[in-house]
């Protein structure tokens, strides 16, 4: 558990004075399973701020390649989430219902793929549509599309950088989660999310604490 929390993730480098918080000498603090848990959301929680704003500065300085396409980082009870958002134009991140990813797509993902890889929790996929729907096909639908992103998404974070390891889910939801009910085709229902989950700190806490 002192490796743990002196280097929570390999861009963490321990505590200011570069030794451990938690404690000296050959004798174990005496922790329980409960203090274990609040320590680790402690920590992970200030490595995925620290995260958060670095991504958000790198994609900042990348306005110019993503045209009108927005993005959003946030870190909240479950844990760190990044979504690209499709813009004004509805068609800077992907082709208009397809799977082909715009450079802007590409640009981001590599900017985020650098930051996460810093990181060591799993990753989750999802892909989200609008409430519109393309073609004449009736096995194509919004399922298939919402899913094709996230896949291709998927497969630009691990050629970047990111250990495919660390992918641990990949999910469409067509356009059953949208950021703007009252207009199912509005362009920000269209986005990416990249979903970091805190750490299963019960089984952690458990295995860590000193008895």
């Amino acid at each position: 558990i002192e490796t743990y929390f002196s280097n929570p993730n390999p861009s963490m480098k321990g505590s200011a004075s570069g030794t451990s918080p938690i404690g000296h000498g050959s004798k174990p603090v005496q922790l329980n399973p409960v203090q274990v848990k609040q320590m680790i959301r402690v920590a992970e929680e200030k490595a995925f701020k620290a995260a958060a704003d670095r991504i958000r500065a790198r994609l900042d300085s990348a306005r110019g390649s993503l045209g009108s396409a927005k993005f959003e980082v946030t870190v909240n009870e479950g844990g760190l989430r990044i979504e690209l958002i499709e813009g004004e134009a509805g068609d800077s991140y992907f082709a208009r219902g397809s799977g082909q990813m715009r450079t802007a797509a590409k640009v981001g993902l590599v900017l985020i793929a650098s930051e996460l890889s810093a990181l060591r929790n799993p990753v989750v996929l999802e892909g989200h549509t609008d409430g519109s729907h393309y073609g004449s096909s009736a096995s194509y639908s919004n399922w298939e599309l919402s899913a094709d992103r996230a896949n291709a998404a998927r497969r630009m974070l691990e050629e970047a950088s990111l250990d495919s390891k660390r992918i641990v889910e990949v999910r469409g939801y067509a356009d059953t989660r949208l950021r703007n009910a009252k207009d199912p085709s509005a362009p920000e229902n269209r986005r990416i999310s990249i979903f970091l989950p805190f750490s299963d700190v019960k089984a952690k806490a458990d295995s860590l604490a000193v008895n």
